[in-house]
């Protein structure tokens, strides 16, 4: 008698899906002995008989109405035969079965979120390293120059309290001729100073005039910086491959022919004049270089500094090689005064024990005398 399903209708369905899944159940041998069979003898109606049987448990597809419960195994099946699938053991199936790929859907959501979760924590640490180096370096900068700035004025307004301090160090029956040596000292140093400032106003007025000239976009901006450069010896060199940069980029961003460009008619693109770009800009700075190492610096700082500009030039490398850009901005006035020490205290006394009116050219106690012995 049919009765009204009670499984629903989706579970049928995927019941029927993993029914399809599983192997099907091997066919009777046909020396088995069945209850079809008189005297114990396999007989040709056994598989027949078998295919009804697992016909008999076959579970509705979706859309087909049950009209009755699996059936069991015929009664004269024999136990060797293994038996067709029965409503309990479909339902212990499908159980394993959708706990099995809800554990497998389960572990790979959570590798997938597991792997998203890393990347974004690898992600917000670098963001925040970036952050946290850029907010350090920052303040490093802030402080540096606060500190700086502080010294600086701090130092100034204690400037004569620091110079009289420091010639009471001096002793008294020398005091006179150190006084005067310090006072050259310092007048060499301070001409350095103006003069460089001096020099460094002219050069940059001749780089951002002339590259302006050029068609260097932003030309007054990079000449009055590299004459600001130019402060530190030789750092003005950056300034050319700057200005040749700017002049590429503003080049390849027109939309018109110019002097440092020439249009194809054919496909309309620009096409740069490379030797055009390279030279003029260049041509600048020869100019600047040259006035600046062969007009301004001897008329300016070989006055200051009485010093040749081949011996401005070697300080400049010396003191670089040995400390770097402090070195740079320091070598020309510490050669001022050691050039100072050398034409006014050393080499006075070399030339006097040349003459023979002194044992010891050197500045130390005890050396001074008359004539040397034999001479």
């Amino acid at each position: 008698m049919a009765s009204d399903p009670v499984v629903p209708e989706w579970l049928r369905g995927g019941v029927a899906s993993v029914l399809e899944l599983l192997p099907d159940p091997p066919k009777p041998s046909p020396a088995a002995g069945g209850a079809g069979t008189r005297d114990g003898h396999a007989s040709d109606t056994a598989a027949p008989a078998a295919e009804d049987s697992v016909a008999a448990a076959h579970v509705p597809q979706p859309g087909e109405h049950a009209t009755a419960p699996v059936a069991a195994a015929p009664v004269g099946h024999d136990a060797g035969t293994p038996a067709p699938l029965d409503e309990a053991r479909v339902r212990v199936l499908v159980r394993e079965e959708l706990e099995r790929h809800a554990s497998t859907t389960t572990g790979d959501a959570s590798g997938v979120d597991g792997g998203v979760l890393a990347r974004l924590a690898k992600g917000g640490a670098s963001v925040l390293g970036f952050v946290g180096g850029f907010f350090a370096g920052a303040v490093g900068l802030a402080l540096a120059v606060f500190l700086t700035a502080f010294c600086f004025v701090y130092f100034s307004m204690s400037f004569p309290a620091v110079a009289a301090s420091i010639r009471s160090l001096v002793p008294a029956e020398s005091s006179g001729r150190t006084l005067e040596l310090l006072g050259m000292m310092d007048r060499a140093i301070s001409g350095f100073v103006r003069g460089r400032i001096l020099v460094c106003s002219v050069v940059g007025l001749i780089y951002a005039v002339g590259w302006t000239m050029c068609g260097v976009p932003h030309g007054w901006l990079l000449g009055l910086a590299t004459g600001l450069a130019s402060l530190v010896p030789y750092l003005a060199a950056l300034g050319l491959p700057l200005a040749w940069l700017l002049l590429i980029v503003g080049v390849g961003g027109a939309s018109e022919a110019g002097f440092y460009a020439t249009k194809d008619p054919v496909s309309g693109h620009l096409a740069i004049i490379w030797w055009k770009v390279l030279l003029f800009p260049a041509l600048v700075n020869v100019i600047a270089q040259a006035l600046e190492d062969y007009v301004l610096n001897p008329l300016i700082q070989g006055k200051a500094t009485n010093l040749h500009p081949v011996a401005i030039l070697l300080a400049a490398i010396a003191g670089g090689s040995l400390a770097g850009l402090y070195g740079l901005i320091l070598a020309i006035p510490a050669a001022a005064c050691i050039k100072i020490l050398l034409s006014e205290v050393l080499m006075p006394r070399i030339r006097a024990w040349l003459a023979g009116t002194r044992r010891d050219p050197l500045p130390v106690p005890g050396g001074e005398g008359g004539p040397a012995a034999g001479v």
